[in-house]
């Protein structure tokens, strides 16, 4: 528990604000509210003056630094399983193409075979 007697800072003020904001936005203070609190906290010296200005509003929840780590660690496998599909989406598109490359080539030949299975030489055109 903090002692109420010791000085607040510039932090601690703002941090009370941005608070009075938060409960302002989800409808527990209206705007009158806001700015008479609001000017209270920047004009208090003392912590305890602060913690008065929201002993009527609940507690916000912090998040545990496991909470985000958790969330972290979840981000981290999000990125690994897109860096897996990507992979693997390249992999099949080159095996694809491989695949095409390969009965073109297969074709082009067969195309060809005829021409070389007459017995006669290619015409080979000579340029002049």
């Amino acid at each position: 528990m903090r002692n109420g007697s010791i000085r607040a800072s510039d932090a601690d003020r703002e941090r009370v604000a941005g608070s009075l904001r938060d409960h302002a936005v989800a409808g527990r203070l209206t705007t009158d509210e806001l700015d008479e609190r609001s000017g209270r906290a920047f004009a208090a010296r003392t912590l305890g003056e602060l913690d008065t200005l929201l002993t009527d509003l609940p507690r916000e929840r912090r998040r545990s630094p496991a909470t985000a780590k958790a969330a972290a660690l979840l981000l981290a496998e999000g990125l690994l399983w897109f860096a897996v599909g990507v992979t693997v989406v390249t992999v099949a598109i080159i095996c694809a193409l491989a695949w095409t490359s390969a009965r073109l080539a297969r074709l082009a030949a067969a195309a060809a075979a005829p021409a070389l299975d007459s017995g006669r030489p290619p015409a080979i055109r000579r340029g002049r």
